[in-house]
């Protein structure tokens, strides 16, 4: 498993454990603790150190490279190499060491602005409207012509905006829990934005889900939660579970985010057996107490 180290891959890595899987992780930099699996620091492009890891494996999960539109927004050169090269070289080592399974993380990014539908199927054409979007959409399909052509098992999973314990990068809800604690926070633009978050521990279902499935249908499915709401929503969510917050919303869109219809899931619920399990609201009330214990 690459990116082993991430957000979704510290959640990943015990329950595959716990189902029985031996783990064998990488990421650029090695886990704050004994991560109770292989670990090897190695760059997802380092096509060396890679192989003979997977030449021991029968299945491929990667969740590595740039996770987020938010990081390295100044070096796209960079967001597009890590992410695309990298891609590439794992995909050329599974279908070279005839693995089982590729399952490869995409992103509702890949899709852009999907203002014209009233619903985001698999079907929806990407038109990704930054680099790391860009990135995903052409990582997305690059897995897709592997499944195709050279007949690897392997599927992407288009997911949504992530959230639960262990996040720490911004995305709305850190820095309005942050608010209580002193630190100003203000959204000018964009109350009337709707987003769709997906807890982690439904992505981590979600992936093994595909790791396991017998046959794999498909070779890309849309992972996400079922609900919907405005950025003002999301935010009075959070007032209402800790006291003292206090941000200033405005109207509108959110400027440099896509405007995007909410993502049809029901694709994973045929073939795959899976859907969201975790209500929003509850899972923000989790996620909300884990951010008061822990520095963010």
């Amino acid at each position: 498993m690459t990116g082993a180290a991430g957000f979704i891959g510290r959640h990943l890595t015990p329950a595959l454990i716990q189902r029985g899987y031996t783990v064998i992780g990488t990421d650029v930099a090695a886990p704050s603790e004994d991560p109770g699996y292989e670990f090897h620091a190695a760059d997802i492009r380092d096509t060396l150190r890679h192989a003979p890891l997977v030449a021991r494996s029968n299945s491929i999960i990667h969740c590595g490279g740039i996770s987020g539109p938010m990081l390295l927004e100044d070096n796209p050169a960079e967001v597009l190499d890590i992410n695309i090269t990298g891609t590439s070289a794992l995909l050329s080592l599974g279908h070279s060491f005839g693995l089982r399974r590729f399952v490869g993380l995409s992103s509702v990014s890949a899709y852009g602005p999907t203002v014209d539908v009233p619903l985001a199927d698999e079907s929806t054409p990407l038109g990704a409207s930054n680099a790391y979007g860009t990135s995903k959409a052409a990582t997305d399909l690059l897995l897709q012509s592997y499944a195709g052509q050279y007949r690897l098992s392997a599927a992407a999973l288009r997911i949504g905006w992530v959230y639960g314990p262990g996040r720490v990068t911004d995305a709305i809800l850190q820095p309005t829990v942050r608010t209580a604690k002193g630190i100003p926070y203000a959204i000018p633009e964009g109350g009337d934005h709707i987003l769709q978050f997906v807890h982690v521990r439904d992505v981590v279902d979600a992936i093994i889900a595909t790791l396991e499935a017998d046959p794999l249908p498909s070779a890309v499915y849309n992972v996400n939660g079922q609900e919907t709401f405005t950025v003002r929503d999301i935010v009075q969510m959070v007032s209402d579970l800790v006291p003292g917050v206090s941000v200033e919303v405005g109207p509108g869109l959110m400027p440099g985010t896509d405007v995007q219809a909410p993502m049809d899931v029901s694709r994973a619920g045929r073939e795959l057996g899976w859907q969201p399990q975790i209500a929003f609201r509850d899972g923000l009330a989790e996620y909300v107490a884990w951010l008061q214990e822990n520095p963010f």
